[in-house]
C-alpha cells in the first residue's frame, strides 16, 4: 500500500484502487452493513478458505498450520487494542 502516499500527499485514486466494491456504478456506504472491504482482507479471507479451513487444533499439518494463523490473527489484533490475548 506503499503507492498511497505520493510526494508525501494522499493518493486518493491510489486508496480506492485498494477497495474493489468502489469499481461499480452504485456503491451503498449508508450504515456499516455497506462498509467496503479492502483487497488484501478479500484475498486473505479466499486463502483461508482455500488453504486452511479446518478444525483448530487438529494434530495434521492443515490444522497446525491453520491454528498458527489464528493465534497469530489473535495476538495481532491484541497488540492493536494494546490489551492481552485473554481479553480478546
Amino acid at each position: 500500500m506503499a503507492d498511497i502516499l505520493a510526494d508525501g500527499n494522499l493518493d486518493v485514486d491510489a486508496v480506492r484502487s485498494h477497495f474493489p466494491a468502489l469499481k461499480q456504478t452504485q456503491v451503498f456506504l449508508d450504515n456499516a452493513g455497506g462498509s467496503q472491504v479492502l483487497s488484501d482482507a478479500i484475498n486473505s479471507i479466499r486463502t483461508y478458505l482455500e488453504e486452511t479451513n479446518v478444525q483448530l487444533g487438529a494434530s495434521y499439518s492443515v490444522g497446525q498450520k491453520a491454528t498458527q494463523k489464528y493465534n497469530e490473527g489473535l495476538q495481532a489484533a491484541a497488540d492493536f487494542m494494546n490489551a492481552d490475548v485473554s481479553e480478546i
